[in-house]
């Protein structure tokens, strides 16, 4: 085993004072073993594992735990610390080591894990002169891999790209316990093929667990599963999370650091970078005048939104094959009123058109319906005669319901429909019930830009705000006709539904 004394000249003269064996593991150490600092670091253990120490074989009490911290609150150097408390108790199980981009994962992540294994006399192979050195060789390995702890546990070592997109590189792997850094800043999608290959391979009697270590990023896919109050019982036996405030480690940072960065970070957006605290802030956000307290409404409050059948009812429709959607409103007062959504996950046109003309039948809808939604949805591809229109139309006609088009020819350029929407928020205009639309609201509450363009990264999202926006737009086109697309002569053809 490397001693990491002999690479270390930082811990020489600490190792010489130290009247100990050269290879003894001293991450558990009662004198000089790490020790979570008090607060959220403390807490996470105590509450996961009844505590840190090692004849501490416990099952963890969620599958999935996160520590949700400030900048620079040690909560990566907590991840590290467990995932070598998993590969030396559990050698037989793999392990997977992920974060949210190749620089966080070769410049931090492993750098910290590096960083663990020489303070407290981990075997980390490969292993170079320093922590930076060793993580990019761990990083540029082919495949990228570990082995970690005295009985070598492999350790898978990847971005979350790998478990992104529709190739999925890495989906095949096995492993029992998974790290993932900075969570928050990658998608629903890596996380959930991730959370699909843990639990699985040699290893047993451990099960299935992650670590989710993460600044927080705003109301996205990582608040909805560990902190809305509304989420399903499934999640609430699932996640747990607690938060590490940057403060905690002031005694390692010092005095100076974390009084420049509550300089830096203040108000809501130093309770997120510095406290750990999931905040709707609109920084970045693409729909910033959508606020969940004055939009949104849950219960008996949202009854007023319910659906009406005497009254004319909007559905709009985005085409794709997962997940295909459809957002519905009704008008009041000028008023937009959400109350429902379609959000079906490996499915079809066929599929959806097919449920929403049962459900116009089991309300007995009676009124017109206007259909919105994606324009290019009209065209017929070489192996079809129907297209995705022609597919919805001749489905819902079954319920015989008198139906308009109402969509443009060409779709409207995405700023169009953004401002639109936008300006219903900063009138007052706009309403939804987050209980019957709640992954509509997810959208709103978490797209953000990629340049110039809306961040399409993540399959899973922005779906329902394309639908949604499509009626929006064409029932309240801001800018009137001289909002038209630029290679199109001619006015959008938005129509007031009154």
């Amino acid at each position: 085993m490397l001693n990491w004394a002999k690479i270390a000249p930082l811990d020489i003269s600490l190792r010489e004072s130290l009247d100990i064996e050269e290879e003894r593991i001293l991450l558990y150490d009662s004198e000089f073993g790490y020790k979570p600092n008090p607060g959220g670091q403390t807490r996470y253990w105590n509450s996961v594992f009844g505590g840190f120490s090692e004849d501490n074989y416990s099952k963890p009490s969620y599958r999935a735990t996160a520590l949700i911290g400030g900048i620079g609150s040690g909560k990566s150097y907590t991840g590290a610390v467990w995932a070598c408390d998993r590969a030396i108790k559990y050698p037989r199980a793999r392990g997977v080591i992920t974060a949210n981009s190749f620089s966080q994962l070769s410049q931090a992540t492993l750098t910290t894990l590096a960083e663990v294994c020489m303070q407290y006399n981990i075997p980390l192979d490969p292993i170079r002169e320093t922590p930076e050195e060793t993580a990019l060789a761990i990083a540029n390995r082919r495949p990228a891999h570990c082995l970690l702890g005295p009985g070598r546990a492999y350790v898978y070592v990847l971005t979350a790209a790998a478990f992104e997109g529709k190739k999925q590189t890495n989906r095949g792997l096995q492993a029992r316990w998974g790290w993932f850094d900075e969570c928050a800043y990658s998608s629903e999608d890596a996380y959930n093929t991730l959370n699909g290959r843990i639990g699985r391979g040699p290893g047993k009697p451990m099960i299935g667990q992650i670590c989710l270590t993460t600044t927080p990023r705003g109301f996205n896919w990582l608040y909805y599963r560990l902190a809305d109050p509304s989420r399903s019982d499934a999640w609430k036996k699932t996640f747990w999370y607690t938060s590490c405030p940057t403060w905690e480690n002031q005694e390692h940072l010092g005095d100076e650091y974390v009084d420049s960065l509550k300089g830096d970070f203040d108000g809501e957006l130093g309770q997120q970078e510095l406290g750990g605290e999931f905040l709707n802030t609109n920084i970045g956000l693409i729909f910033k005048y959508f606020n969940r307290n004055d939009h949104s409404l849950t219960g008996e409050d949202a009854q007023v939104l319910q659906h009406r059948p005497d009254e004319r009812l909007h559905i709009c429709l985005d085409f794709n094959a997962t997940p295909c959607v459809a957002v519905m409103f009704q008008v009041r007062m000028d008023e937009c009123h959400v109350f429902k959504e379609f959000y079906v996950l490996d499915s079809d046109i066929y599929e959806l058109s097919e449920m929403i003309r049962d459900w116009l039948v089991k309300v007995k809808q009676t009124q017109e319906i206007w259909l919105h939604g994606d324009a290019s949805g009209k065209n017929r591809s070489a192996t079809s005669k129907l297209s995705a229109w022609d597919i919805v139309w001749n489905t819902l006609k079954e319920a015989g319901i008198e139906m308009k088009r109402k969509f443009p020819n060409a779709n409207p350029p995405v700023s169009n429909r953004i401002d639109s929407f936008n300006w219903l928020c900063r009138n007052e205009k706009f309403f939804i019930s987050i209980d019957d639309a709640p992954e509509t609201v997810k959208d709103i509450e978490t797209m953000t830009y990629a340049g110039d363009e809306m961040d399409k990264s993540d399959i899973l999202r922005t779906h329902c705000i394309d639908a949604m926006t499509y009626g929006t737009h064409w029932c309240w086109p801001y800018g009137g006709r001289n909002r038209i697309p630029k290679h199109k002569a001619g006015g959008l053809p938005g129509i007031h539904p009154n």
